[in-house]
C-alpha cells in the first residue's frame, strides 16, 4: 500500500495553529473527533477537485467550517477553482487572500441562490 497524497495531519495541524478555538468554538469534540472531520472534509476536496496540496486544503477546510459550507458553489469560488485546476497552492493562495468583501457575500450565500440570513 502506498503512501496517503494528502498529509491530513499536516492540515489538521495548521488549521488548529491558526485558527485554533474557531474551528470548534463550543468545545464539544475532542482531538480525534476534530481530526476526523477534517480529514473528511479535505477528502471531499480532493474527491470534488483534485486539491492535493496541503495549504490548498487548509482553505478548502477552513472556508467549509467557518465561512459557509456550500462556499464551493459560490461563483467567484468556482472560477478560481476552474483558473487553479491542477496548480499546486494556487487555490489556498487565491481564497486566502480574498477581499472581506467577498468573505462576506460568501457566508451569506446559499445554494439556492437566495441569500441566508446570518
Amino acid at each position: 500500500m502506498g503512501a496517503s497524497r494528502i498529509s491530513y495531519r499536516t492540515v489538521h495541524r495548521t488549521l488548529l495553529e491558526q485558527y485554533g478555538e474557531k474551528i470548534d468554538p463550543a468545545g464539544k469534540l475532542n482531538e480525534a473527533e476534530l481530526f476526523r472531520r477534517t480529514a473528511r472534509i479535505a477528502s471531499e476536496a480532493w474527491k470534488k477537485y483534485r486539491l492535493t496540496d496541503s495549504e490548498d486544503l487548509v482553505q478548502f477546510v477552513r472556508f467549509y467550517l467557518l465561512v459557509n459550507p456550500g462556499f464551493d458553489r459560490f461563483p467567484q469560488v468556482q472560477e478560481i477553482l476552474k483558473d487553479t485546476k491542477g496548480k499546486s497552492g494556487d487555490f489556498g493562495r487565491e481564497m486566502k487572500n480574498l477581499p472581506e468583501a467577498a468573505v462576506d457575500q460568501i457566508k451569506t450565500f446559499s445554494v439556492s441562490g437566495k441569500e441566508q440570513q446570518p
